[in-house]
């Protein structure tokens, strides 16, 4: 749905308000057909405004690349039904960038562990 500019409105306005032409020619359903998928509760809102966050990152990383900042200025980051702060925003794409795959830290923030202090070993005994 990103093909919109509305970027800094949450996904569900530009469904419902901005561009409901767009989301039918996408999607091949009305508004009608989408309110009430949301009033039968069809749509987890947490993960689907983490879908869109990480679409939000991917779409900045990928536009970056190659130089263009098209949404540098934009006071909000729209999520699914809700939007963020370009603030929170930023503090969200630091905070996951020092997270890999497996959501363990990486990077400067990332513990030496060479310096842990660790227990004694055990003796065995058999």
């Amino acid at each position: 749905m990103y093909l919109t500019d509305f970027r800094e409105q949450c996904l569900k306005d530009i469904i419902t308000q901005l561009e409901p032409g767009l989301f039918k020619k996408v999607t091949g359903l009305e508004v009608k057909g989408f309110d009430l998928l949301v009033s039968l509760e069809v749509y987890n809102y947490s993960l689907m405004n983490d879908a869109v966050y990480k679409l939000c990152r991917y779409e900045d990383a990928s536009m970056s690349y190659t130089g263009i900042e098209k949404h540098e200025y934009d006071a909000r980051v729209g999520l699914f039904n809700t939007s963020s702060s370009r603030e929170d925003y930023k503090n969200m794409k630091r905070r996951d960038s020092l997270l890999d795959v497996n959501r363990y830290a990486v990077g400067p923030a990332s513990v030496d562990v060479s310096d842990a202090k660790s227990s004694p070993a055990k003796k065995r005994t058999s």
